[in-house]
């Protein structure tokens, strides 16, 4: 008998220490994530945002919107997609309708930056200026570790997606659930930005984003205690440079092949881990029930604060050759 188990049986007797009523447990060796289909990435790419289908006059505005934008760097992945298993025990007529098996997921080290430049081809503009934008670091990204949702969920609701049908039942046992994951990660950045210093274009030069994740399977108790019970790492990363085939049309234009950097555009996932990771600070954010924002929170606020005035995490200069540290 494992220690949910015993936890279990300890608590199963009422007050008067007699009859058995909450006996559910859950079998610890039976635990196992599957990864069906490992993540990978697409090399990126220069193009205009896609159009959707017109439901609404909200929805024909937005798309406006979107086409005088202009053209977006798109770095996109192929979904990566896991299945996690366990079994509850119990006996004859325990309930365990409010058990739940379920993924959580961190992420863990966030790169993102974007550098611009005035036409690199045009000696006349060395004075145009450029541009770093800074999405993976304070002041647009205050911390790092935080907890990742699916779909856009709010930061409390623990799960990386509601667990659907993972749930127990007052069926007999052992009970085997089953939860499902999958992720998708992308990003995108402007083509082109207006220096605010210069009030010339500057264009995408070179670019790196890096997401770094632990992914956990995880039993969670009528009362609401989880049990981490595998666990898994799992990177996407792209950097490649950029160029437009014509720099007056570079807004709405084609783009040259864009350059990847050797190894620099890939993907990875470990070896799935027993039990709940070993590592801090991004274990505790797995069920720290004290977030208060979300990866996709803290990413949205991110790019915001790089594309809308006071320009927070976003440094110009009017040098076009000026070098920034992207480190800092």
């Amino acid at each position: 008998m494992n220690s949910a188990e015993e936890l279990a049986t300890a608590n199963r007797l009422d007050n008067d220490g007699r009859q058995p009523t909450v006996a559910v447990g859950f079998d610890a060796s039976s635990a196992s994530i599957t990864i069906d289909t490992p993540p990978s990435v697409l090399d990126p790419d220069i193009s205009p945002q896609p159009l959707r289908p017109i439901h609404s006059l909200d929805t024909a505005v937005e798309d406006f919107i979107r086409l005088v934008a202009g053209n977006k760097a798109w770095f996109l992945s192929n979904r990566i997609c896991a299945t996690g298993r366990v079994n509850l025990t119990g006996v004859a007529g325990d309930d365990a309708a409010r058990w739940e098996l379920g993924f959580l997921q961190v992420r863990r080290v966030t790169t993102s930056w974007a550098w611009y430049k005035a036409d690199w081809t045009d000696g006349a503009a060395a004075n145009g200026g450029s541009i770093l934008l800074q999405t993976g670091k304070p002041p647009a990204m205050p911390k790092q570790t935080c907890r990742d949702i699916g779909d856009g969920g709010p930061v409390g609701q623990m799960w990386y997606a509601p667990p659907g049908d993972a749930r127990g039942s007052a069926r007999a046992f052992p009970q085997t659930l089953t939860a499902n994951f999958n992720d998708e990660p992308k990003t995108n950045f402007p083509a082109v930005l207006l220096n605010s210093l210069t009030k010339h274009p500057n264009f995408l030069r070179d670019a790196e984003v890096e997401l770094l994740f632990c992914t956990a399977l995880a039993l969670r108790e009528p009362g609401g205690r989880f049990h981490i019970l595998k666990h898994f790492y799992w990177n996407v990363l792209w950097q490649a440079t950029f160029q437009p085939a014509d720099f007056a049309n570079a807004l709405y234009g084609p783009w040259l092949p864009v350059t990847v950097l050797r190894n620099a555009v890939d993907a990875h996932v470990s070896q799935v881990f027993d039990g709940p990771p070993d590592r801090e600070p991004f274990r505790n954010a797995l069920t720290s029930a004290t977030e208060t924002e979300s990866c996709n929170d803290l990413l949205h606020k991110a790019y915001d604060s790089v594309l809308s005035p006071p320009f927070a995490g976003r440094r110009e200069n009017r040098d076009r050759d000026h070098l920034f540290d992207v480190r800092a």
